[in-house]
C-alpha cells in the first residue's frame, strides 16, 4: 500500500517552550476533509477544543504526526522516506515520536 503525506512546515517549533506555541497554526474542518479526500494528513488547534479536524481525519483511519522539529533541514520539492519510531504506551491514544527522514 502506498501513502501520501502533507508535510507542513509552518516553522512553529522555533516557538517551543514559548506561551505562543500553543497558538499554533491548525486545519480548519473543510481543509482536513479536503485533506482526508485526496488521502493528505495533519489537524487541530490546540486552544481550540472541538477536535474535529481529529475526529473526521482519525474516523477515516488516518495516522497523524503532529508538531514535528526540524522541518527546515529538509529541501522543498524532494521526496524523502519516513519512520515514526513510537513509544509503547499503554493504554493511550498517541505517543511522541522520533521522527526521522532520507532520500
Amino acid at each position: 500500500m502506498v501513502y501520501a503525506f502533507a508535510i507542513l512546515r509552518t516553522g512553529w517549533d522555533e516557538y517551543w517552550g514559548e506561551d505562543r506555541y500553543y497558538h499554533n497554526p491548525y486545519l480548519s474542518p473543510d481543509l482536513a476533509q479536503r485533506f482526508l479526500e485526496l488521502k493528505f494528513i495533519n489537524a487541530d488547534s490546540v486552544t481550540t477544543p472541538t477536535g474535529e479536524a481529529h475526529r473526521i481525519l482519525m474516523g477515516d483511519g488516518a495516522v497523524l504526526v503532529e508538531n514535528p522539529a526540524n522541518l527546515k533541514q529538509l529541501k522543498a520539492g524532494k521526496v524523502y522516506e519516513f519512520a515514526f519510531l513510537l513509544l509503547k504506551i499503554a493504554p493511550g491514544d498517541g505517543s511522541p515520536v522520533r521522527a526521522i527522514a532520507w532520500e
